[in-house]
């Protein structure tokens, strides 16, 4: 086993194998293929130095306990490894207690499909709620209603929304300001469709919407994709999907295209960001 943890990743040292050893074994009997394994380990190294029963166990039993199925978590890991990194009982746990209080105030069941569940963590967690020092009353859903009114929304277009994703009420004034900013001045959607289509959102506009609505405009300009292609479909993909379709397949006619993707370089310039 530690041949695979080194082929893995040669940045970490080992005095012995045991502990890695003991983490590949962990992983294993939690339903990761080696394949997972190798991908978990390349994103996160350090995981090969940790004691697997005192730390891996109780993080596994306690996304086990909040709804996340055996089947799915290995796959979910894998996708957000970061999620290993945090702390259990100061940053995970309060994620998912802020949730119930969440779920309870807005008489949602509780969503126990995984991915669901992760999508739910990672909208709180960006948000800064899932932390001790933030209480619960910090959402101010009226506050938050006058927002989506100002920016022009009507009642049944709000009603569409929570209906749909909740989660957005738990976003920044801020965030929804700017948000719906780039999503009706820059892409010219209506509040009607953004409400029937919420999670656009609760994207980052820097790591996510931008680069790749940017992605979508320079393939668009080079007559490389149809002007009919659903630009909000494409932002609505898994960033691998987006990539394999929007990305990879374009970088020999548009090799800073990655870079357009990544953030690193603003559609229409050579300027980086």
């Amino acid at each position: 086993m530690i041949e695979t943890a080194v082929s893995v990743s040669k940045s970490v040292q080992f005095e012995t194998s045991e502990k890695p050893d003991s983490v590949l074994t962990f992983l294993r009997d939690y339903g990761f293929t080696n394949a997972q394994i190798s991908k978990l380990i390349r994103n996160r190294p350090t995981l090969l130095l940790i004691d697997p029963e005192k730390i891996l166990k109780p993080k596994f039993a306690f996304l086990y306990s909040v709804g996340f199925s055996p089947p799915d978590l290995p796959t979910i890991l894998c996708r957000q490894s970061g999620l290993l990194a945090y702390s259990l009982e100061n940053q995970i746990i309060p994620c998912f207690e802020y949730l119930k209080v969440v779920h309870s105030s807005h008489k949602q069941q509780c969503r126990h499909r995984s991915q669901t569940l992760e999508l739910d963590f990672w909208i709180i967690y960006a948000e800064g709620y899932g932390q001790q020092h933030h209480d619960p009353s910090r959402i101010n859903d009226e506050k938050k209603l006058d927002t989506f009114k100002k920016c022009g929304w009507s009642e049944d277009d709000i009603t569409s929304m929570i209906k749909r994703q909740y989660l957005c009420l738990v976003l920044s004034e801020k965030k929804i300001e700017r948000g719906m900013g780039f999503l009706t001045n820059k892409m010219g959607l209506e509040p009607s469709f953004i409400a029937r289509h919420p999670m656009l959102l609760c994207f980052s506009l820097e790591k996510r919407m931008i680069p790749w609505y940017s992605v979508i405009q320079v393939l668009l300009s080079k007559g490389l994709i149809n002007k009919d292609v659903s630009v909000v479909q494409a932002l609505l993909l898994s960033k691998s999907r987006f990539m394999n379709k929007f990305v990879i397949r374009y970088q020999k006619e548009i090799p800073e295209l990655l870079k357009i993707f990544e953030g690193e370089m603003v559609f229409g310039t050579n300027q980086r960001v």
